[in-house]
């Protein structure tokens, strides 16, 4: 039986090259589409709080979106970045004398041209060599410190741009949860929307014939629950080269090395949040946390199988999405926390 572990192992074991064939891109894509259809949930829970923007979006049939830097804890898919290999992997051929290398290595220079371009390396090669081993120490030296500040600064600007690359909303299989409804639906005052994303797989257009999907240009996924964060740290080393190149009016022939890795970081949480029972739907942006790109997207045309009122919501805010319940012909419900139960436990009644 596919479970979600079993999707996430897979999407961790599975990379999406920029130069695959289109072919067999396609065969992983629609293996993951048939994973994720297979395993979504019928019912997935949203939690708002109860303000003006919220109420326009359920009328509106819409569904929001948000850029990670939005989220509310800080440490939110955060990723790990192997400072010291990275600074290590720099200087490390720093014992050689590469020019030197280069110019007398035949089968060398062969393998460093088809990985970096012959441009990069002619250009390398034609450089002087050391000319003494103090001159080659005193290089390493200034290099090092060198290389330290700026994977420092890079580390830094990559973080900023991996939390920039997607749009993201955030659900969970749960609606019963005490702590949910006090973290996320303003201390029970707000209230849980039902949607099931399982047909969204799948939509009729206006068009006869014409299937259409949710997910063609975003991804639902399961969040994995860890002590470990996931590991960034080639993306971070692949960048550097390729900044290194683009400075130097060059292209690296290197590919990028997943396309399915801009997903693969935002479905890493701490151990401490498992019970929020997480899915997340992933639309990529781009990787420019300068641009002027709005922080927020919505699904449009979508419509909650049910509204969950929280148990200390106010009137005024009751009776608003009791009109709109009426409105949009969407059940509609009251969570309570039972009195007369032993056990702390919430429990919905109709309205």
């Amino acid at each position: 039986m596919r479970t979600k572990e079993h999707l996430i192992n897979f999407l961790l074991e599975t990379e999406i090259p920029d130069d695959l064939e289109s072919k067999e891109e396609s065969k992983i894509v629609s293996k993951i589409f048939k994973y994720c259809l297979d395993i979504t949930p019928d019912n997935l829970y949203r939690y708002r709080t109860c303000n003006e923007r919220n109420f326009q979006t359920l009328l509106e049939d819409k569904f929001l979106l948000t850029k990670p830097t939005l989220f509310n804890d800080p440490y939110d898919s955060l990723l790990y970045i192997n400072r010291d290999k990275i600074i290590s992997d720099l200087t490390k051929n720093q014992e050689d004398d590469i020019v030197e290398k280069l110019q007398n290595d035949a089968q060398f220079k062969e393998e460093q041209t088809q990985l970096l371009g012959k441009d990069f390396v002619e250009k390398y090669a034609n450089l002087e060599p050391f000319k003494s081993s103090t001159e080659k120490e005193i290089f390493k030296t200034a290099a090092e410190k060198i290389y330290t500040k700026f994977v420092d600064q890079l580390i830094d600007e990559s973080l900023k741009s991996m939390r920039q690359s997607s749009l993201v909303a955030c659900l969970s299989e749960d609606f019963e949860s005490i702590l949910m409804w006090s973290h996320y639906a303003d201390n029970h005052r707000g209230f849980v929307l039902n949607y099931d994303f399982k047909s969204r797989y799948s939509i009729k257009t206006k068009i006869p014939g014409v299937i259409a999907t949710e997910f063609a240009d975003k991804k639902l996924f399961p969040v994995r629950y860890s002590d470990e964060r996931f590991d960034a740290t080639y993306y971070v080393e692949f960048h550097f080269i390729d900044n290194y190149f683009r400075s130097m009016g060059l292209k690296l022939n290197k590919p990028f090395f997943d396309k399915l890795f801009y997903y693969k970081i935002l479905l890493f949480k701490s151990t401490n949040w498992a019970y929020e029972k997480e899915w997340r739907i992933i639309s990529q942006t781009n990787l420019n946390y300068n641009d002027e790109k709005p922080n927020v997207n919505f699904i449009t045309d979508i419509k909650p199988k049910e509204i969950l009122l929280g148990s200390k919501i106010s009137n005024e805010d009751r009776y608003k999405l009791l009109k709109i319940s009426e409105q949009k012909e969407i059940p509609i419900y009251q969570m309570n926390l039972e009195p007369f139960e032993k056990e702390y436990k919430l429990t919905k009644t109709s309205i």
